[in-house]
């Protein structure tokens, strides 16, 4: 290891943390985005999804007096406790008048609050007339465009400039040029009308039909009109429940927000992510008569699903990662059409929350899993159908939720929890989930480690959030699980725990400090190569600090991270460090933000995830591995009201090694260059 770089830099950025802080994320999510990443690895698109609807609410501010449940789910950063309070508070005591006043309300932290005023106001309960005929002329356009490049060689197109100045073929290549175009324009009026178009050609993708884009999504939505809730033409996501019979998008999983394991289905809405696969294509509509909410939705979209070679009427199995950069990539595009209806009912009875979800898929071609064994129980056929019930219940200090489904096959899956506000310093949350093995759904999202796919898993969680002092906050969890059935890389049913800890202390609004620790052990196969493999122990661990303050026009971030992971005899370490500066200049409206960080581990196994900032709807959170530097450069300029500007560059150095990356991502050397540009037109 890099023992001497590691001793003088952490002296440097340990002088630095008497200054140290968080800088800001482009959306207040950076922990729990994080978090994400360590589990789930990539979710942009829906993260992308997520991020523009927050800039949306930031623009066009909603009235907290008005606002019901379905509406504060919208924001991630409210725990089930802070919904329900803040619903009951203007219940019992009228309309919110102004922003100091969310500090009376229960569970409400300071943070928290200040994080819900950026979106909202506070207005009387009579709804404005909507002035129709000025809806162009007062309406918001928002265009935005940006190209990303890696600026090394890699192997996938080295492979296609040889085959197309020799026609030599040196095997599967990529078909398009490593540039990354993305484009979007949003036209919105107030909150009832919104109408969305993007456009995407990822790297390595070829240019194709008429407009060149390998992806086009595109939607209307009307909204907040008498009874009609919501009506979206075009791409619309679905989320209702708990995420066990139907959840198009992502859903967050266990983070240090460890009061986030329920569920806030939206219901139906306009997508504007970047996702290529999890949406639905036709129409959606909710109506609302006083505490009755009714949605229904028909989609007919074709999906990505992989062939076998030996029978081209059936699909191994659908494909998520959005990318057709290869012959094989490209015949798997959209190649397995499902035509989705459905609906939900919903009720509200004060304290008590009712709702019933159905939804019925039908495949144009069978899906077949491999004949792997712990695939034996994954959804297969042309036909699929999920019902399910959930539920939400607020007794005096407690508040109870979940739901219970069944799928065609008459297989069961359930989850259920409770908050328990023992008082204002101390909640806890307690979820259990068991779902079985022959339960599936297409498109589910419950809380869980799996996500419920064919493996059985059961498990019981528990979190709490304590506040012992005014400026002190912890969150922990513990998450003990099992798998009744085999899953990838464990030959046998296994078990496993999951531990956080951390502790934050936030001395005022420009400096906090948090100290986290995470355990995990879970048991995977061992190294024999036998027909069903000995199952062995793996456990990771990790420890982090992380200071942070902000002073005049300068904020810092810096942080150490500890990794470990072990498995049969073997352990793998690692470390990174970082600081992060941000400036916003005085004169000129640019901001500059930049990163360096060194990063030392025993490879792959003892990676370690870190957030980075980018440019605005991007999101960048690498996994930090092997040896090296990494820095990265951000510059935003805004030219005025209307024009704003990105440009950020990274590098990564590994040290003692002559190739980066795998497969047809392989480049030659040990530097890795990358650079995105993008603007924004508001208008």
């Amino acid at each position: 290891m890099c023992g001497k770089n590691f001793i003088i830099s952490t002296t440097c950025i340990i002088s630095l943390m008497i200054y140290g802080a968080q800088v800001h994320a482009q959306i207040p999510l950076e922990r729990e985005i994080e978090s994400v990443a360590e589990n789930i690895e990539s979710e942009e698109g829906d993260l992308v999804q997520i991020a523009e609807n927050l800039e949306i609410r930031r623009e066009q501010k909603i009235n907290i007096n008005t606002a019901d449940r379905m509406t504060l789910a919208e924001f991630p950063f409210l725990n089930a406790f802070q919904i329900n309070n803040i619903l009951q508070y203007i219940k019992k005591n009228g309309p919110l008048l102004a922003p100091y006043e969310l500090m009376a309300i229960k569970a409400m932290d300071l943070e928290t609050a200040k994080q819900l005023s950026e979106f909202i106001y506070f207005g009387s309960g009579s709804p404005k007339k909507i002035p129709w005929k000025k809806m162009f002329k007062y309406g918001r356009h928002n265009t935005l465009t940006r190209w990303q490049r890696v600026l090394n060689e890699q192997e996938g197109y080295k492979r296609r400039r040889v085959y197309e100045s020799t026609g030599e073929s040196q095997g599967t290549h990529y078909l398009g040029d490593p540039n990354r175009f993305f484009a979007r324009h949003r036209f919105t009026f107030s909150r009832h009308i919104q109408m969305g178009l993007t456009l995407e050609k990822d790297p390595g993708e070829p240019w194709q039909n008429p407009i060149g884009f390998d992806f086009l999504s595109g939607h209307i939505a009307i909204m907040d009109v008498g009874h009609l809730k919501r009506l979206v033409v075009g791409d619309f996501q679905a989320q209702f429940g708990q995420g066990l019979a139907l959840w198009s998008s992502m859903a967050f999983s266990k983070s240090a927000m460890t009061l986030n394991s329920q569920r806030f289905s939206r219901g139906v809405y306009g997508y504007t992510g970047a996702d290529e696969n999890r949406f639905f294509r036709g129409t959606a509509a909710t109506i609302q008569w006083g505490k009755t909410t009714v949605s229904g939705f028909y989609s007919n979209k074709g999906f990505d699903a992989s062939i076998p070679s030996n029978d081209p009427e059936v699909r191994n199995g659908l494909q998520w990662s959005g990318l057709h950069r290869t012959p094989t990539e490209l015949a798997n595009k959209n190649s397995l059409t499902i035509q989705t209806i459905g609906g939900n009912i919903q009720r509200d009875f004060g304290d008590f929350h009712l709702g019933i979800t159905a939804v019925d898929h039908q495949l144009a071609s069978p899906i077949v899993p491999p004949d792997q064994l712990y695939r034996q129980n994954q959804f297969r056929g042309s036909h699929s159908q999920n019902l399910s019930m959930d539920y939400q219940w607020v007794l005096r200090g407690m508040q109870f939720f979940g739901e219970v489904a069944k799928n065609e096959r008459g297989a069961w899956a359930q989850t259920h929890g409770v908050y328990v506000e023992v008082d204002q310093q101390l909640i806890f949350n307690l979820h259990h989930r068991n779902f079985s093995p022959q339960y599936d759904a297409l498109f589910m999202a419950p809380f869980g480690e799996s996500h419920g796919k064919g493996n059985g898993e059961r498990g019981t969680y528990l979190g709490f959030e304590w506040r012992p002092f005014s400026k002190w906050v912890t969150h922990a969890y513990a998450d003990h699980y099992q798998f009744q059935w085999l899953r990838f890389q464990a030959g046998a049913p296994t078990k496993g725990v999951d531990y956080l800890w951390q502790t934050e202390y936030i001395h005022d609004k420009n400096t906090s400090v948090y100290f986290r620790l995470r355990w995990q052990n879970r048991d995977i196969n061992g190294e024999n190569e036998q027909i069903i493999r000995p199952l062995a122990n793996e456990s990771r661990g990790s420890a982090r600090l992380h200071f942070s303050h902000q002073l005049d026009r300068w904020v810092f971030a810096s942080r150490l991270e500890m990794s470990r992971r072990n498995y049969l005899e073997e352990s793998q370490n690692g470390w990174l460090i970082f600081q992060d500066l941000r400036y916003h200049f005085l004169r000129v409206p640019l901001v500059l933000t930049m990163r360096y960080a060194l990063f030392d581990t025993d490879g792959y196994a003892a990676r370690i995830y870190a957030y980075e900032h980018d440019v605005l709807y991007a999101f960048s959170i690498p996994a930090y591995f092997s040896t090296g530097r990494r820095m990265y450069l951000l510059l935003k300029w805004k030219t005025g009201k209307k024009i704003d500007l990105w440009l950020r560059y990274a590098n990564t150095h590994h040290h003692g090694t002559h190739t980066m990356g795998s497969g047809l991502n392989t480049i030659e050397g040990n530097n890795f260059h990358e650079i995105k540009v993008q603007c924004r037109l508001k208008f």
